[in-house]
């Protein structure tokens, strides 16, 4: 099984260096850069294809990247991590980009609820605090923890937010629910999750479900 890696010894070096030289530039020469333009295209085409999946990632990828594009270390590493963060193994982390639309979606609405608002700037919204995207997995847990079990997740996503921001949402409760089933399956059958039987496995899930409505945002 293949899950999403958040911090990977093997990536951080390119991933800072890339970081660093993203944060020398000015916010003009920045817009105008080849790795602007081509990352606003591929969360451009995603959006318009409605879906997030690897297929459809890596086709919108392909088309944007060029030969010279699969030579650059980061380029190559880029497509590799958002085809591994949009890596659904269990149906119920399976996605849609959401359309906006006039219909009434519902929505959990309780003292157990937890609501995330991604935003268009890297940016996302707990329970009405503002947070960088990069530290939505350490206060996600933090806040899950609190509740526990019988936490409602509120998800609200606008079309046009970055792909790579929702696939990273996306692999941080996959991630969560993974490590408490994993430990859940350990104290009750002494065996990790893969291990399980379907019959013990969905007792697993039962102890410990995901609650989780994704609204369209504008």
């Amino acid at each position: 099984i293949i899950r999403p890696v958040i911090d990977h010894p093997l990536t951080s070096g390119i991933l800072s260096r890339a970081q660093k030289s993203v944060m020398k530039k000015d916010s003009l020469s920045y817009v105008e850069s080849d790795y602007y333009l081509k990352m606003h295209r591929i969360q451009r085409g995603v959006a318009k294809l409605g879906s997030i999946s690897p297929q459809t990632v890596s086709k919108i990828i392909l088309k944007e990247y060029t030969t010279e594009d699969f030579e650059h270390p980061y380029y190559r590493m880029f497509m590799l991590l958002t085809t591994v963060f949009t890596f659904d193994v269990d149906t119920e982390y399976i996605r849609k980009t959401l359309k906006i639309t006039e219909q009434a979606y519902p929505v959990y609405n309780s003292e157990n609820t937890l609501e995330i608002r991604l935003k268009d700037n890297h940016e996302v919204l707990v329970n009405g605090e503002k947070y960088p995207i990069d530290d939505f997995k350490k206060v996600f847990f933090a806040t899950y923890d609190k509740i526990g079990s019988e936490t409602e997740i509120n998800l609200y996503v606008s079309p046009m937010s970055p792909y790579g921001d929702f696939a990273l949402i996306q692999s941080v409760i996959e991630s969560y629910m993974y490590d408490v089933r994993n430990k859940e399956a350990q104290h009750s059958f002494n065996k990790v999750y893969e291990e399980l039987r379907n019959s013990q496995k969905q007792q697993v899930i039962d102890a410990h479900p995901l609650h989780m409505i994704e609204i369209p945002n504008k």
